[in-house]
């Protein structure tokens, strides 16, 4: 041993010696001691509700942060093995315990931030670049002073994280799991907005960026143009391009001269078919019964199965469509040059109405299915608009040779300046805003080489006020290719079906009845302004079944104006409800469109953009307000759409006076006179009930009548060329106590001019409806007839329409008895053995019918275990009979006990 050791032993030897030394005792001392919480808190277990989750959790520095759950994680690598790619993991506690919202916020004088973390977060930057209402992923506030800020981020493809189950089986490994948590490849929405308020003056800028990643390579080949997913996208096995007429006019004519690939694949020949769109194969073939509405593929599986003859270019040298007719040009693309291509440039000779869109046929299998001419897994994409002519060209004096590019959308780009001036007397707002779509070749010749095509989108509103007088208007511009979508179609999407448990439930098959499509876009087709978007390619993302229709819950209580018990039978034809409800043609209300539908009521398929796309036009207006009651309005529009060539434009006259004539009653005059000229067709989603032009009164078999079903509501162009006059009175009487009279009338007569399409025609529509109330208030009785007629009335000189003339008589008496404080019975009678009501058909005399209804309930109001209840019972008997007694079979006479239990979401009254 050195002498270095030992004297180091000694030390310790030492030391140790010097220190205390405490026996070791067999007594168990391991319960805790004494703690008095007065001053530090208390300190729960760690059992309960989030005991298996809660943990400690640091930062990525290391830094303690707090004990908790992590119920949000998101992250995005690129070559990072063994997971790279996309993550968004949300834990149940996010769901269950956070209503999959989550949000923080943190201030300091005039700065103030808030970051929120949710599923369905309200986000708005403006009509032109973004608008959701349920954007998935991260919005992150800042405010300082006068200047706004919002920045945005979503996987907006792969919003959810779905739990790791493959078909209700757990994966076989965490690496399996991993692997199904990570997306290899995603689409991004990122998005920013800037606002600053100087005055009454507000400057906004806005950029909206979706972009597709491939995490398979490194950062340098990524960017916000996006790129094409390198290991699951194989190149198209036949571009079809689609050559249709642009006008909606019977008089269209195209024609195609020539139409080629420029390139080394200019020697390819196409193979043409020709089709007709008013002619649709109902076996559907290509699976596109369940696509999305408004989103056509090509006939591929027909065309592969060489089941349509092929078009030849005549002497004439040319091929002629018009009308519905189209033609689709079948390149067929070499297998064997696949990789080798890095874009495709079409170059095509046409003259007339023409209107260009291209699809493609690609290989979701193996890139020799093409082969077999039975059809082996091909796949069509939607077709996508490239090309057409502007306005309505009829002499085919625009002959010319146009250029358009085939590519696979990676991205797309958004941006707009938006400026707003709103001060006493005076309004001005303005927005341009400019899109860059980015498209690839599926090639890795492709790679990292974009063909990009920007449209432009801008209007400009000015209001001034002069006095009594308003001096405004509107001019605007939104192109054809305008677009804040992004359509991206990706195999892997078909796992939402085979492996993926969503959160919001098993979506649409996309591998079978889709085209492994998914369709995104920055801003929703959302009219009825509520929380839920019009499509999403999530069902259970988008518009209930039941979800309320635009300008159908003005009384916004949640139930629709006209079934407001939701029954599915329309109010206006239920017994005693409807003395207060009546059908949609008694309404009044713009029709700027001219479609028969009052415009806060429709419902389209297009984004909320503040004009459509393929429009162009100004509208001037000037507002004459001599009294507050009354206002007088002179205007003039003309719009036209840039491809299509329709317009819509008018001369207008319309007055409005509105006054309450105390004690007496009240009185509403309106009139719009519009002379039109329109042929843009507008057609609009709407629910049965609310089909223009004729009641539908179509009582059935046992007496239901459906007003649930969604229909698609052509516009027949009835004011193609037009003088259109509407008159409305709604007058009400209450001068009486207790009596209330109502008076209800419109008149519309639409005079059609003789043109080369119409021939002079008028049209000529009356609604009235006359309804009466008294209250007799006996003791405890409140005794209240009532009674109703309404008549609506369709004619034309021509006899172009289906002839309406229809009266409905209702008298109603109704009688109710305070039992208690809290209990009430009511009875109700509806048509009486010596007055029944009635429906008098005057054009079918078949369809008449006189019907009795008697019925009697009893309410009780009450509460129990602290809350509040609501007993209703009775007894409903219910006799029709129809006049033509050929339809005896048809009647109806039955009776209808019910029981019902309401649990009160509002403060009892007692």
């Amino acid at each position: 041993m050195s002498r270095n050791m030992t004297v180091a032993v000694c030390f310790w030897s030492l030391f140790c010696v010097a220190s205390p030394v405490h026996a070791q005792l067999l007594f168990d001392d391991r319960d805790e001691d004494y703690m008095n919480y007065a001053r530090t808190g208390y300190l729960p277990y760690t059992g309960g509700l989030w005991s298996e989750g809660r943990r400690p959790y640091f930062d990525e520095l290391g830094n303690y942060v707090m004990r908790g759950i992590q119920v949000f994680h998101t992250e995005e690598g690129r070559q990072d093995a063994p997971n790279p790619g996309s993550l968004v993991d949300k834990d149940p506690t996010y769901t269950l315990n956070l209503s999959r919202l989550v949000v923080g916020h943190d201030s300091y004088g005039r700065w103030a931030t808030r970051l929120i973390v949710g599923d369905r977060i309200r986000t708005k930057f403006t009509s032109l670049t973004l608008d959701m209402v349920a954007l998935n992923g991260i919005r992150w506030d800042f405010a300082l002073g006068d200047n706004y800020a919002t920045l945005v981020s979503s996987r907006i493809d792969w919003p959810i994280f779905p739990s790791a189950v493959t078909r209700g089986r757990p994966l076989d490994s965490e690496a399996d799991n991993e692997a199904h948590r990570y997306r290899r490849w995603a689409t991004y929405l990122l998005g920013g907005h800037f606002e600053r308020q100087v005055g009454a003056l507000n400057m906004s800028f806005s950029y909206v960026n979706m972009h597709r990643t491939d995490s398979l390579v490194d950062w340098a080949d990524n960017n916000i143009r996006g790129v094409n997913p390198s290991a699951i996208n194989r190149p198209p096995a036949y571009i079809a391009v689609r050559v249709a007429t642009a006008g909606e006019a019977p008089d269209a004519v195209a024609r195609v001269y020539d139409m080629y690939i420029e390139g080394e694949l200019q020697d390819i020949v196409p193979s043409i078919t020709r089709h007709d769109a008013d002619f649709v194969d109902q076996t559907y073939p290509n699976w596109d019964r369940y696509f999305p509405p408004g989103r056509e593929i090509p006939p591929f599986v027909q065309f592969l199965r060489r089941e349509f003859p092929l078009e030849q270019p005549g002497v004439q040298g040319y091929l002629e469509i018009t009308d519905t007719e189209y033609l689709i040009y079948w390149f067929r693309i070499p297998q064997d040059k696949r990789d080798q291509i890095e874009n495709v440039k079409f170059r095509a000779l046409v003259s007339g109405d023409y209107l260009v869109s291209l699809s493609e046929v690609y290989l979701p299998i193996s890139v020799e299915s093409t082969s077999n001419p039975a059809v082996s897994g091909e796949r069509a994409t939607y077709y996508y608009k490239v090309a057409g002519a502007r306005g309505r060209p009829e002499d085919q004096s625009n002959l010319g040779w146009i250029s358009f590019v085939y590519g696979r959308q990676t991205g797309r780009n958004t941006g707009s300046i938006r400026v707003e001036l709103d001060r006493e007397g005076l309004m001005f707002r303005s927005e341009f805003a400019r899109t860059y779509n980015h498209l690839q070749y599926p090639s890795p010749m492709g790679r990292n080489r974009w063909q990009t095509i920007s449209a432009n989108a801008f209007f400009v509103n000015v209001e001034k006020r002069l006095g009594p007088v308003y001096v405004g208007g509107e001019y605007f511009n939104m192109d054809p290719l305008y677009s804040t979508a992004l359509s991206v179609e990706d195999q892997s999407y078909a796992s939402y079906t085979d492996f993926l448990d969503s959160p919001f439930g098993i979506p649409h098959s996309f591998g079978e009845d889709r085209n492994y499509t998914v369709d995104l876009d920055s801003v929703d087709d959302n009219d009825a302004k509520d929380i839920w978007p019009d499509f999403h390619f999530l069902p259970h993302m988008q518009a209930p079944a039941n979800a309320m229709p635009p300008g159908r819950d003005l009384r916004f209580d949640g139930r629709l104006d006209s079934n407001v018990n939701a029954n599915r039978i329309p109010n206006y034809l239920e017994p005693f409800f409807l003395y207060y409800s009546d059908p949609p043609e008694f309404d009044y209300g713009d029709d700027w469109n001219n479609n028969g539908i009052i415009d806060h009521r429709e419902a389209d398929l297009n984004p909320d953009y503040p004009y459509d796309t393929d429009l162009k036009g100004y509208h001037l207006y000037m507002d004459l307000r001599p009294q507050r009651d009354l206002s007088i309005r002179i205007g003039h529009f003309d719009t036209e759409q840039i491809w299509g060539g329709g317009v819509n434009k008018a001369v207008y006259l319309q007055t409005d006076f509105e006054r309450p004539i105390y004690p007496f009653g009240q009185i509403w005059l309106a009139n719009t006179l519009k002379r039109v000229q329109d042929d843009i067709e507008n057609p609009t989603t709407q629910l049965t009930d609310y089909v223009p032009n004729h009641i539908p009164m179509g009582v059935i078999q046992q007496g239901i009548v459906s007003a649930s079903e969604i229909v698609m509501v052509e516009d027949e162009l009835w004011m193609r060329d037009s003088v259109v006059n509407t008159a409305y009175l709604d007058a009400t009487l209450f001068r009486i106590r207790n009596l209330r009279i109502n008076n209800r009338l419109k008149s519309t007569t639409n005079f059609q001019l003789a043109t080369d399409i119409q021939a002079s025609n008028r049209i000529q529509e009356w609604a009235w409806v006359l309804r009466g109330d008294y209250s007799w208030y006996i003791g405890d009785f409140t005794i209240s007839p009532k009674a109703k007629y309404m008549l609506y009335r369709k004619t034309d000189t021509n006899d172009q329409l289906h002839l309406v003339n229809e009266r409905f008589f209702y008298p109603i008496v109704q009688v109710r008895y305070s039992l208690t404080d809290q209990s009430t019975i009511d009875f109700g009678i509806q048509g009486f053995p010596f007055l029944k009501s009635r429906f008098d058909d005057r054009t079918s005399p078949y369809a008449s019918y006189k019907s009795q209804d008697y019925l009697i309930s009893l309410t009780n109001f009450t509460t129990y275990s602290g809350q509040q209840l609501c007993l209703n019972m009775g007894y409903h008997r219910q006799i029709l009979r129809f006049n033509d007694r050929r339809r005896a079979a048809q009647d109806i006479d039955r009776g209808l006990y019910f029981v019902r239990l309401i649990l009160g979401m509002e403060p009892f009254k007692g």
